[in-house]
């Protein structure tokens, strides 16, 4: 393109050269070089132009590859979470699968939006202004505001339940401590502290041997059965 910007300007120079020179050469001449010099920096921009389109096109058919290879990949990833569900197996929380999902919907839905979009702005004419094609289509900052408005009332949920369920696991601790230590005073009430003795004590009493003492023999004597005077 600059070399033919240049050809351009030395053939404008040498037809004022030659009006300069010779009188009689024709005005007219000059205009029509003047004006092919314009077309050819018109001719030059839609080239330019025509090659940034090539460019962008090309660039949004490897994004579209890339984009259908993502879309058979997660095709492939459902049948195998269906196939593990039928199992009885999950790999996600139904409140993480949940938020997932809104994240998806949410990105994809303006994809597909911005897509029609731009397959039907052939059909309906480029508008005059780039704000009336806006204007005419959904926004997605509606969405956007929608989606962040089910990911708060998801959280809070979220919160709400975990604060419950730490709420309710204090409650029991306390009742289980609380009953331990009831049981604890009801034992020592039935089972009193003895008094330690203060003298020690034999393990068993033990009865002391009988002795037999043996009898002597004694002559037989006579009975004094009064006292009188032989």
């Amino acid at each position: 393109m600059a070399a033919l910007d240049l050809r351009v300007d030395q053939r404008v120079l040498e037809a004022k050269e030659n009006v300069a020179e010779d009188p009689q050469f024709s005005i007219l001449r000059v205009f029509e070089l003047i004006k092919f010099e314009n077309y050819s920096h018109y001719c030059a921009k839609h080239e330019s132009l025509l090659k940034e389109e090539l460019e962008l096109i090309q660039k949004g058919m490897e994004t579209a590859v890339k984009l259908c290879d993502w879309y058979r990949e997660r095709l492939s990833s459902l049948d195998k979470r269906k196939r593990l569900l039928g199992q009885g197996m999950v790999a996600l929380e139904v409140a993480v699968h949940e938020q997932k999902l809104d994240f998806l919907r949410a990105h994809i839905t303006e994809l597909n939006r911005r897509m029609i979009s731009l397959m039907e702005s052939r059909e309906r004419g480029f508008p005059t202004h780039v704000n009336l094609q806006k204007n005419n289509l959904p926004q997605s900052h509606d969405d956007h505001l929608a989606w962040l408005h089910r990911q708060n009332l998801l959280l809070n949920q979220e919160l709400g339940d975990k604060t419950k369920l730490l709420e309710d696991l204090k409650k029991e601790k306390e009742n289980t401590s609380n009953n331990s230590s009831d049981r604890s005073v009801s034992v020592q009430r039935i089972q009193p502290s003895r008094p330690a003795p203060s003298h020690q004590r034999p393990s068993a009493f033990v009865r002391p041997a009988f002795h037999y003492q043996q009898m002597q023999n004694v002559a037989a004597s006579p009975v004094k059965t009064y006292d009188t005077l032989m």
